[in-house]
């Protein structure tokens, strides 16, 4: 899948000692789901036409203009091409991976889009799977553990523009900030927030696709999600083009799984 994508709500996300399988959301956020697919089917309803350039410079491109209405860095400075009107004139001061993902859909060729069965799946959707899975892996058991990041391996196998990844690095964050016993979470500065996103990310976190635009995006919304205090290729061993049906992963996680990554000869 790609966009602000991932397969619709039955899907397989996170391990501990084992693994979670995501149960259908409520009825009520699955209306809601239903009403989000609509209007993604509103606001993406073809490939644009005006595109004169490969989508995933055309992508790159973008990063880097809100990373510039930032004030960050180019993480790709070799990207920069003229886009289509609707995105030159776009204020993307505030874009993450939602808007990402509207835009990966949007520039995506229709075949592509089909014959991959990239759709949208909302934040509220997204944030109820990831917290009502975390919540069932029972990390809490964890509290005691020194290091328990090592111990939490969360693995989107069709992590399109990775609002999976974001949203349950947004949830560990949270969780290992109560264990350090640091303030409430709205008075953590937010320097010191960043830093532990960041450190959740790279132990905890991990994504695959098919889709080389779409990984492109996953990486930068990490990247954004932390305001570029690391590089932009600090994802890279985490989020990978993989065939998940093939049994890939990607190298960062197949040095935690390696039984898995070994398993097809």
């Amino acid at each position: 899948t790609a966009g602000s994508c991932a397969a619709p709500p039955m899907r397989s996300l996170i391990s501990t000692a084992g693994s979670v399988t995501w149960s259908p959301p409520k009825s009520a956020a699955l209306r809601r789901w239903r009403r989000w697919q609509t209007f993604a089917g509103r606001a993406a309803p073809m490939a644009d036409p005006t595109l004169s350039y490969p989508e995933r410079v055309v992508a790159r491109t973008v990063v880097n203009r809100i990373a510039a209405a930032r004030g960050l860095p180019a993480p790709w400075p070799d990207a920069g091409v003229e886009l289509p009107d609707w995105l030159a004139r776009a204020d993307v001061t505030a874009w993450g991976v939602v808007e990402l993902g509207v835009m990966r859909l949007r520039i995506a060729d229709p075949r592509q889009r089909a014959q991959h069965g990239q759709v949208y799946t909302p934040p509220e959707v997204v944030d109820f799977q990831v917290r009502s899975a975390l919540q069932q892996a029972g990390i809490d058991r964890l509290a005691g553990d020194p290091r328990p990041l090592e111990r939490i391996t969360i693995h989107d196998p069709f992590t399109g523009c990775g609002i999976y990844l974001v949203h349950a690095a947004r949830y560990l964050t949270t969780w290992a900030l109560g264990l350090a016993q640091v303030e409430a979470p709205p008075e953590v500065p937010d320097w010191a927030r960043r830093a532990v996103t960041a450190q959740v990310m790279s132990e905890s976190i991990y994504g695959s696709d098919l889709d080389e635009t779409a990984i492109d995006i996953a990486r930068a919304v990490c990247w954004l999600e932390i305001d570029g205090i690391r590089p932009i290729t600090f994802m890279d061993d985490n989020i990978a083009v993989c065939d998940t049906f093939a049994d890939q992963l990607p190298s960062g996680l197949a040095k935690r799984w390696p039984i898995a990554a070994r398993r097809r000869p």
